[in-house]
């Protein structure tokens, strides 16, 4: 189900696809096939970016590394088909998830120096409740209730919708390997997290120094390519 007739609201299918599982068997083939290089590198790095927002149990310094990797090395990927003539329509990214990447990845970056720098009492930063997971979610609920709703509507489902998400966040359900199970509430989900890890910010030498060995693993794994 998460490739043929797939649930595209299943968001546990997107986090599978990035599994250490998938990226196990792309780079050692049960089957004895040849390894799927290009497959696993891809994985691992878009994975790490999404890592870089949702993970609950890495430090903000760690966080910076895993997104400018994924921004290098889409930008290596993109300069490498300008250079030698390739369609990018045909052999890149699509525009929009080209510019969403970027995006995720300024993002990022300015509210780490937001909550070190401008904010008048010392606050955690929680990169995973600064999305817009939680309002697709609430979209999907409404459209569960009313498919085609109006403002009026969405006012007077206000309690309904209030007692169902809060349903949905309390639930402890984790199975995973569940196929089309819709929507995965997780905003409030950081009960394993390290205590003030999300406090710690690093330093603007720290930032440039993480930076720099982020572009030096995208062009390792771009030569890891052929």
């Amino acid at each position: 189900r998460d490739v043929q007739n797939t649930d595209r609201q299943d968001d546990r299918a997107a986090e599978r696809l990035f599994s250490s599982s998938v990226l196990s068997y792309t780079l050692d083939p049960p089957d004895g096939s040849p390894p799927n290089i290009g497959l696993g590198i891809y994985s691992f790095v878009f994975g790490d970016l999404c890592d870089s927002v949702q993970s609950r149990k890495i430090s903000h310094a760690i966080r910076i590394k895993m997104a400018f990797r994924a921004k290098f090395f889409k930008d290596i990927w993109r300069q490498f088909l300008r250079n030698g003539g390739y369609s990018e329509q045909r052999h890149f990214l699509s525009r929009d998830a080209n510019e969403i990447i970027d995006i995720v990845v300024n993002s990022l970056l300015g509210l780490i120096y937001i909550h070190r720098d401008h904010l008048e009492c010392k606050s955690p930063l929680l990169p995973w409740m600064h999305g817009s997971e939680s309002t697709e979610h609430v979209f999907g609920m409404l459209c569960s209730l009313i498919t085609d709703f109006s403002a009026l509507d969405v006012l007077r489902m206000i309690p309904k919708l209030t007692i169902r998400l809060q349903s949905a966040c309390k639930s402890m359900d984790r199975e995973y390997g569940k196929t089309a199970s819709g929507y995965s509430h997780t905003y409030f989900d950081s009960e394993d997290a390290p205590p003030d890890l999300f406090s710690v910010f690093p330093s603007d030498e720290e930032i440039r120094s993480l930076i720099r060995l982020a572009y030096e693993e995208a062009l390792y794994l771009w030569s890891q390519l052929g």
